[in-house]
């Protein structure tokens, strides 16, 4: 707000006539710190000076309350980032138990080279009709 104050003040004993509010709208643009917003402001050519400002102050406002959030609510509660926390959840899942049972016959785990047999005899999925 200070700087767009300015800009008003400095622009009163200008003679800027009809391009009075282009030339504002234009340096407060170009002047914003936030460099993205700035690129997308000039991207606009439809750009009124009283949507750069309001545009402007929203983005000032957001940074701010990001600010103020982030203080409540640090985003490192364990002293770790927030991907390493999701991988200290992911560890921590159970594993479905794998079963170490081997057939007493040929001595395979189940699931282990099905082929076409099993024990010598086709399997109910490999005969084709």
């Amino acid at each position: 707000d200070a700087f767009i104050t300015s800009l008003y003040t400095l622009a009163e004993h200008c003679q800027f006539g009809a391009l009075h509010d282009d030339l504002i709208r234009d340096r407060i643009v170009v002047g914003l710190r936030d460099s993205k917003l700035s690129e997308r402001l000039q991207l606009d050519h439809e750009l009124t000076l009283k949507e750069a400002v309001m545009s402007a102050r929203q983005s000032e406002a957001v940074k701010q309350q990001q600010k103020t959030l982030r203080s409540h609510f640090p985003e490192e509660p364990t002293g770790g980032t927030l991907g390493q926390d999701v991988s200290a959840v992911e560890k921590g899942k159970k594993k479905p138990k794998e079963t170490k049972e081997t057939c007493g016959r040929c001595g395979r785990t189940p699931g282990q080279n099905r082929a076409n047999f099993s024990h010598g005899k086709p399997n109910a999925q490999s005969v084709r009709r």
